[in-house]
């Protein structure tokens, strides 16, 4: 009788253990679900729309941030939008939200000139850009921090906009690396 009073303590408290487990959130089935994020904000002549697959990554996943930018207002804008072999037509970053250190786009080899483009009135600049959970640590690239990331999209400066160090307002977002 004795022993069998034994196994059912044993039994109870590895059932409490298990139920425990999966209440506190350590369990595999209490992982939060990944969401697309779609953004559609506007500042002052600009209207964005940002669009990632999903709000949650792995450290395996890659991580495509899509951007469009319309101008509408009514005069033309200018911006750096990169060299001829690799134009780009927002400016993207994705930085840890304690350390801010910032994940890398592959590599690409691009030529040096520096291309100007004009964002006409009514007009949208569209494009997509690729991250990986991955950053520069000295002269080494690492896997990625876990932990929260702010995702900036913002239309890139025009070259004295850049030499006056001027800023653009962004669009923001969160997304996790797991």
């Amino acid at each position: 009788m004795k022993r069998l009073w034994v196994i059912g303590a044993i039994a109870a408290v590895i059932v409490i253990g298990i139920a425990a487990y999966f209440i506190v959130g350590e369990g595999p089935d209490q992982r939060e679900e990944a969401a697309p994020i779609a953004i559609q904000e506007t500042i002052g002549d600009l209207a964005y729309e940002v669009h990632l697959d999903q709000d949650r990554f792995g450290l395996d996943d890659k991580i495509i941030v899509r951007t469009k930018i319309t101008n509408l207002g009514s005069e033309k804008l200018s911006y750096v939008s990169g060299s001829s072999s690799c134009p780009r037509h927002a400016d993207v970053n994705i930085a840890h939200e304690q350390s801010g250190t910032q994940l890398t786009n592959p590599s690409q080899i691009c030529t040096s000139d520096e291309v100007t483009s004009i964002l006409e009135p009514g007009k949208a600049a569209e494009g997509e850009i690729e991250f990986l959970p991955e950053q520069w640590k000295g002269n080494k690239l690492v896997p990625a921090e876990t932990g929260a990331y702010e995702v900036t999209v913002a239309l890139p400066l025009n070259r004295e906009q850049i030499e006056l160090k001027m800023k653009r307002e962004t669009v923001k977002t969160t997304i996790v690396l797991e």
